[in-house]
């Protein structure tokens, strides 16, 4: 579970670098995708703490894109895990996990938005 979760993630990762993104915002959404995966240290996750306190409230534009790339990589997630249990039947249980890890993650996401 641990690879596929990792690879997953890559996956996501890999997509959102490829798109058109504010270096900022890409910044944010890639620390959350390397966090899924244990892949932050404490320095990293104190300075994340410390940008986002210091910034005022994002523009309703830059949250609607932030909200897009979020998206995206959530989506890309999904679909990985779709492509892994149609191939692999044995890992469903695994990956029905996983899927609920994500759905988890989007909606702590998106109801922090909201606030």
């Amino acid at each position: 579970m641990t690879k596929v979760r990792q690879a997953m993630v890559n996956q996501a990762i890999a997509r959102i670098k490829q798109i058109y993104l504010p270096e900022d915002l890409r910044r944010r959404v890639l620390y959350d995708l390397n966090a899924q995966i244990a892949n932050t240290t404490t320095r990293q996750f104190i300075q994340e703490v410390r940008q986002v306190v210091a910034k005022p409230a994002l523009p309703i534009e830059q949250r609607q894109l932030l909200e897009e790339a979020y998206q995206l990589a959530f989506q890309e997630e999904r679909g990985y895990l779709a492509m892994v249990t149609q191939l692999k039947e044995k890992y469903r249980p695994a990956m029905t996990s996983l899927y609920r890890e994500i759905i988890m993650a989007k909606m702590v996401i998106f109801s922090s938005n909201d606030d």
